[in-house]
């Protein structure tokens, strides 16, 4: 298969797209070859098969174009793909669709995130195949959709491995943008509470920056509730962590918590599962992951008690290694980049347009 990829960056450094990289190795690894458009670049190491065009929004250049530049591109490399694989951005297929369809090229959209609007509407109209990687993720009704679970990089990138125990510190890691819908004034609050019941020192480590204006002002709220809470040195603002080192982070806290109303499978939560770090999260998406445990590690959205009782159950369950133990072989087997990109190239081979 000869494959044209549509992604907004590729950048081994980039703390959030950065996980992609792998995917885009993955891809070359089973296709014959793989052009990839992106928005922008930066750093990357990709085999031979692949080549990258950026649309130069590194150079500042302007939305028309960019525009240009990409249909420029789309026909240009007309001959050296037959399928397209659109990540997470339905307004290249609402660019495109039209000119892929005339093509007779097979187009297939990844989207994961609860918001529906009208790119989405369009871009599924006009693909054959829709990927998500959970039903609570696409919430667009279409009998297109293929469940195929979250790409997560499994392989270890740390010589050294996980930090010796502290039985007197509890250090929890909170991964995700500085911002009100992902609650993380509730974990302040949650531990708060928990520091009244266990006989240990608490950490609390935020990983992640601001957005806009809203998220600084949410973020200055928060620096001001932890100091009314007086658990000021108990909290660390660590900013963005780049993906080539995310892994390490996750390996040096005992435990992971993720605070997001219901929507998309959250790929941190099984970032943090994967390296036998247990995570807490209020996403009921996670349901169905979670199976026999869910009790255990999914707690009531926006409600601080619920989560300070479940993080206190869990210190209290005796051998519970076998059951983060459980969930990681899952992650690995069923959500892992390799699984991922196989579901993705059997499917985009066996679906004939």
């Amino acid at each position: 298969m000869k494959l044209l990829i549509v992604t907004q960056k590729v950048d081994l450094d980039d703390p959030i797209l950065g996980f992609f990289h792998e995917w885009i190795r993955e891809f070359a690894l089973k296709c014959e070859y793989v052009t990839v458009i992106c928005l922008e670049k930066g750093a990357y190491d990709l085999p031979e098969n692949v080549k990258v065009l950026s649309l130069g929004k590194e150079k500042k250049r302007r939305k028309l174009a960019l525009v240009a530049t990409f249909l420029k591109y789309v026909w240009k490399e007309r001959h050296n793909y037959d399928s397209v694989f659109v990540h997470m951005n339905p307004i290249y297929i609402v660019i495109s669709g039209v000119l892929w369809r005339l093509l007779h090229k097979k187009i297939s959209l990844w989207y994961s995130h609860k918001s529906v609007d009208m790119k989405l509407r369009v871009a599924t109209f006009f693909s054959h195949i829709v990927f998500s990687s959970s039903k609570a993720s696409f919430k667009l009704p279409t009998k297109k959709i293929i469940i195929v679970g979250h790409g997560i990089d499994i392989h270890s990138k740390d010589k050294g491995g996980k930090k010796s125990d502290n039985m007197s510190c509890l250090s929890i890691g909170c991964v995700g943008r500085i911002s009100r819908i992902k609650r993380q004034d509730i974990l302040i609050d949650a531990v708060s509470l928990l520091s009244k019941k266990i006989d240990k020192k608490i950490k609390i480590f935020f990983v992640g920056d601001v957005g806009g204006e809203k998220d600084v002002l949410y973020k200055k709220q928060l620096k001001e509730k932890i100091s009314i809470k007086g658990i000021k040195d108990s909290v660390q603002f660590l900013g963005n962590i780049s993906h080539d080192k995310i892994q390490d982070f996750y390996r040096n806290v005992d435990i992971t918590v993720n605070l997001t109303p219901e929507g998309g499978m959250d790929k941190v939560v099984l970032e943090s599962i994967s390296l036998l770090v247990p995570a807490f999260t209020s996403n009921t998406a996670f349901d169905d992951f979670f199976g026999t445990y869910k009790e255990k590690f999914i707690f009531s959205y926006d409600n601080a008690e619920d989560l300070s009782d479940h993080i206190f159950d869990y210190l209290h369950v005796k051998n519970n290694f076998d059951m983060n133990r459980e969930l990681s072989l899952k992650v690995k087997l069923e959500y892992s980049v390799e699984a991922v990109v196989s579901k993705i190239i059997s499917t985009l081979n066996y679906n004939q347009i």
